[in-house]
């Protein structure tokens, strides 16, 4: 389902509904394409209420070392020397890096989901 809401305080927000109503039709998309006003307050103008978030995971590990510590309980970065402990912590995060990004993302917009 594709959703576009539109501003109502934007002077051409009905042309672009209608726009994208059109362009729905054409492409024989229409039932899974809906065109909505918003108000200033970012409520739907069409009577619905927004779809509830999913669940998502409270909070981010406080650092790199939690945040590896169930995977890897072996390696203690407290005991290495400064730039061993860089080094450490950039191979980490690089043999880490797409559970990484998906965490910082899904912290930042609920609606960002991981498979």
């Amino acid at each position: 389902m594709i959703k576009v809401g539109l501003g109502e305080w934007y002077k051409h927000a009905e042309g672009w509904k209608a726009i994208y109503a059109e362009a729905a039709r054409e492409a024989e998309v229409d039932d899974a394409f809906e065109v909505f006003g918003i108000d200033e307050r970012g409520r739907r103008t069409d009577g619905k209420e927004w779809a509830k978030h999913a669940e998502t995971a409270k909070g981010l590990p406080a650092g790199l070392e939690e945040f590896i510590a169930p995977s890897a309980p072996s390696v203690d970065l407290s005991r290495e020397e400064r730039w061993a402990h860089e080094d450490a912590r950039v191979k980490q995060m690089l043999a880490h890096k797409e559970e990484i990004a998906a965490a910082r993302a899904q912290a930042r917009h609920p609606n960002v989901l991981t498979p």
